[in-house]
């Protein structure tokens, strides 16, 4: 600074004293994410313009400052030997961050640099559960919780994942919106789809950097499969009047092999011959070997099906080989 001045005459003496010289700052970031509760660190360099060129500005105090209608936050580091200088603030929500170097004797103030730090605010997700109908579709539902109003809509979403051993391969199998929602209660959403007849569900809110993520419990889900072989219907061709005997064999899948699934009622549905509808035939109950058999009387050309299509809640509904009749 020995080499900036500025000359004052009051008539009768000249006076000659240092002029403030100019300083500035570089910041290391201009722009942080930091967690609610987190403080930020804004950190930088300062430099003075002396003997001709830009040097470390040390031992200046450098004031970071946020401020708000509902309230406010600083800090006020010192650089150091390399005009380096680090300090901490704590914010409870995004905010924008004024950073200068204070004014002294001999230095102007440095332009003001601003920092915008995105406090992520906490999020969490309750009342998840998830069930399996008998068409293997899952419903998962739950709230989503963000401490006031729910996110913007770019952030609004969540996501249900499966896995099959609970811990890795997460797969994202729908993705949902939460509505709207008391804040102390949550934004309740809810998905149905196509899943797995066995496996481990979660709710995913991946956040943003106004938002934290968060998990919902892991549940563990399952259907046992069943399954309907050696389906048929014949005699094919039958002449009109004479007896059509469907018959197949009802399995379910436990202990990782197909077994007999005994004492369960089969639906027979038949379908005439240029119809779109499905018939109910009536029931047929399964043997202890899963086997099965009814007879009808030939009247049309047509197409028949066995299924299972009232399981108990613990399994899953199926359905055997469509067989077409030609009744002459």
């Amino acid at each position: 600074m020995d080499n900036a001045y500025q000359v004052t005459d009051d008539g009768d003496n000249a006076y000659v004293t240092p002029a403030a010289a100019d300083t500035r700052m570089t910041l290391d970031s201009t722009e942080l994410g930091v967690k609610e509760g987190q403080s930020a660190t804004i950190s930088g360099r300062a430099e003075v313009y002396t003997q001709g060129r830009w040097q470390p500005l040390t031992g200046a105090r450098v004031d970071a400052v946020w401020q708000s209608d509902n309230g406010s936050a600083a800090t006020r580091p010192v650089t150091d030997a390399q005009g380096h200088f680090s300090g901490k603030i704590l914010m409870p929500r995004t905010g924008t961050v004024e950073v200068q170097s204070a004014r002294g004797t001999y230095l102007k103030a440095s332009p003001t640099a601003q920092v915008k730090v995105h406090v992520a605010r906490k999020t969490s997700i309750s009342d998840f559960s998830a069930s399996l109908n008998k068409y293997s579709q899952l419903t998962a539902k739950g709230r989503l919780h963000t401490g006031s109003s729910i996110p913007g809509d770019a952030d609004n979403r969540v996501q249900l994942q499966y896995s099959a051993d609970g811990t890795t391969g997460w797969t994202t199998l729908k993705t949902v919106t939460p509505g709207s929602g008391d804040p102390e209660a949550g934004a309740p959403f809810k998905g149905t789809f196509d899943a797995p007849y066995k496996g481990y569900y979660r709710a995913y809110f991946k956040g943003s950097a106004e938002w934290q993520p968060s998990y919902s419990p892991v549940l563990y889900v399952k259907r046992t499969k069943t399954r309907i072989i050696d389906g048929n219907a014949s005699p094919e061709p039958v002449a009109k009047g004479r007896t059509i005997t469907v018959k197949g064999k009802l399995q379910k899948y436990t202990s990782s092999a197909w077994h007999a699934y005994g004492s369960q009622t089969v639906k027979i549905l038949f379908r005439p011959k240029g119809s779109t509808t499905w018939y109910d035939m009536g029931n047929t109950t399964t043997r202890s070997d899963g086997t099965f058999s009814r007879g009808y009387t030939a009247q049309r050309d047509g197409t028949w099906v066995a299924e299972l299509l009232y399981p108990d809640s613990t399994h899953l509904a199926s359905a055997g080989r469509e067989d077409y009749v030609d009744v002459r």
